[in-house]
């Protein structure tokens, strides 16, 4: 899989890049061609509300999946 971590108002870490390896890798098992897959991370933060967007491309789907939390 190919990774594209990006973050809108807030710095991307060592530890965020690893902690979505590894979270994100779990599904690798799931795709047949992994190498032909790219990862699109969006990190937001909004105020109080952070904000997690993964985008997956397929040739037949796309996976779009949006995590909030409220601190």
């Amino acid at each position: 899989m190919k990774y594209n971590i990006r973050g809108d108002k807030m710095v991307i870490t060592p530890a965020i890049r690893d902690y979505v390896y590894e979270k994100v890798g779990r599904i690798d098992k799931y795709f047949n061609e992994s190498d032909n897959v790219c990862v699109n991370v969006l990190a937001k933060v909004h105020g109080n509300n952070q904000i997690i967007e993964v985008t997956i491309p397929t040739k037949r789907f796309v996976f779009f999946i949006i995590i909030s939390s409220f601190l």
